[in-house]
């Protein structure tokens, strides 16, 4: 199978290939004149995220039709949806796949999915686990805006729990459009209040026993459940898996 890509990417300049890898479709996509690759089969989530060619026009009817309604942002400056467009990032991306790690604010992106739950979580030093941040539904947004807004590192993986596509922008793209389009920068501090309320529930439900917290979160999420793994939810109730699937077998959730 190694051989075959490879033998595909050394005769191709552009276009796309669809493969299957242990079952995972896959996407490659080359725009550039084909240089060497090593592919095996164990190497699949080493290539798995790869940033497709979106036409500009496309790109347009996302930004329209998800993006500016998710910010709230109405009317709309016609040069905002162009530039936005140009810097705009498409990725296909696997189940289960990290879109981002903890890092620094300029390294950080947006991110937003039309067909896929996403994910926040982190790792506790402390516990030796990780632990659940956020849920993030499909064609809702994400993106840390403490560490947009005041340059702060960010804390948080990102990961896509379902397969699909996603769009990024860029924090220093997104601080640009800021500073040059009033309602951009609205609707980032809109967001950011938004978040800070978020964050103060969430810790008023950790402080909450692990029942109620099972019991909160499997009624909060109901519509989401039969999407998550029995690991994820645990993750976001902040309890073991076997805790919580004793919780269930014995009706006490």
């Amino acid at each position: 199978m190694a051989a075959k890509i490879m033998d595909i990417l050394s005769t191709a300049s552009t276009g796309l290939l669809y493969n299957l890898l242990k079952q995972e479709v896959f996407v490659v996509y080359m725009t550039v004149k084909p240089v060497a690759l090593t592919i095996g089969i164990n190497q699949v989530k080493e290539i798995a995220m790869k940033t497709l060619w979106t036409p500009v026009a496309e790109k347009k009817k996302f930004i329209t039709q998800y993006l500016w309604p998710s910010l709230r942002i109405d009317p709309v400056d016609a040069a905002l949806t162009e530039e936005l467009a140009g810097c705009l990032r498409h990725d296909a991306v696997l189940r289960m796949e990290d879109l981002e790690q903890p890092g620094a604010s300029h390294e950080g992106r947006m991110w937003f999915s039309a067909q896929a739950l996403m994910h926040a979580y982190y790792y506790s030093t402390a516990d030796l686990k990780n632990w659940g941040v956020k849920l993030i539904p499909r064609q809702t947004l994400y993106l840390d805006t403490a560490s947009l807004l005041d340059g702060a590192d960010r804390e948080h993986y990102v990961q896509l729990l379902e397969p699909g596509s996603v769009y990024s922008l860029s924090y220093p793209e997104l601080l640009g459009l800021m500073d040059r389009y009033s309602t951009v920068s609205k609707a980032m501090t809109r967001l950011h209040l938004e978040q800070q309320a978020q964050q103060r529930a969430h810790d008023r439900f950790l402080l909450s026993n692990p029942i109620d917290r099972a019991t909160q979160f499997r009624k909060q999420h109901a519509t989401l459940l039969s999407r998550l793994t029995m690991d994820v939810q645990a993750m976001h109730i902040k309890i073991s898996r076997g805790y919580y699937h004793f919780l269930i077998r014995n009706g006490l959730v």
